[in-house]
This record gives structure tokens, C-alpha cells and sequence, in this order.
């Protein structure tokens, strides 16, 4: 990654289930399948977290992350994807291409006509703040 705008992250679960030798891939698919669930959780690209009154919520959000992607390897979808569960994987690859046109840069921002200017600008939520 070469653009310092950007941060990419894995949602790993419960960190007991870590361990010294637990391999963790972080990518731009990761990254997209980990903001998915994540985003009602998140007040910012290093803060995620809950109440006590919406933490299986949250627990469930990191659940459906991992049935998203593999965290492991870095691909889409990820591993003991239930029975009868869609993972949608075209729209996370498609997210993530755009992601990848963005951190594989050197930056830019909203308005610009970078790629990450053009991906900053179609992030800004209406009436939400511009992202850089």
C-alpha cells in the first residue's frame, strides 16, 4: 500500500481464538468485507465498538465479516459460509477493485480527478462530511 490516506483492517472475531501462529491477511477485499457489517459499529477507521445493549449485535457483525472473507488467505467469500447464505461476492470484489485503484496511489482528494478523488467524492454520504 503506498497511499498514507488509506487504511485497510481485517475483522479477526474473538481474539481468543488467536494465536501467535494465526496467519491474518489484510487486503482491500478484507477491508471491504469487514466495513460491510461493521460500518453501524464504527465511529472512525480505528474505532469499532458497541453498548452493552447492542454487543450481539456487533458479535454478529464480525460474524457475518468472516463469512464474507477469509481472513487467512485474503479472498472472498470465507470459510464455513452457512448453508443458504449469499455472500455477495461480485459487489465486495467491485468495492475492493475500487479500493485497490486508491491504494495503489499516491492519494488524492474529493473533486480532484484522481482515482482516490473519485472514490473519496462517491464515499461522501449526502449531506456527510468529505472524506480526504
Amino acid at each position: 500500500m503506498t497511499n498514507p490516506q488509506l487504511a485497510l483492517m481485517a475483522a479477526l472475531g474473538n481474539c481468543g481464538s488467536l494465536g501467535s501462529t494465526t496467519t491474518i491477511f489484510v487486503n482491500e477485499l478484507t477491508t471491504v468485507a469487514a466495513v460491510w457489517p461493521l460500518a453501524p459499529f464504527m465511529s472512525s477507521y480505528s474505532a469499532i465498538g458497541s453498548g452493552s445493549s447492542d454487543a450481539t449485535a456487533l458479535a454478529s457483525a464480525f460474524a457475518t465479516a468472516a463469512i464474507f472473507a477469509n481472513t487467512t488467505n485474503g479472498t472472498v467469500p470465507g470459510l464455513n459460509v452457512p448453508t443458504g447464505t449469499t455472500v455477495p461476492v461480485a459487489q465486495i470484489n467491485t468495492l475492493a477493485d475500487a479500493l485497490a485503484s486508491c491504494t495503489n496511489s499516491s492519494g488524492g482528494v474529493a473533486g480532484d480527478g484522481s482515482a482516490c478523488g473519485i472514490l473519496f467524492g462517491a464515499a461522501t454520504p449526502q449531506g456527510g462530511e468529505r472524506l480526504r
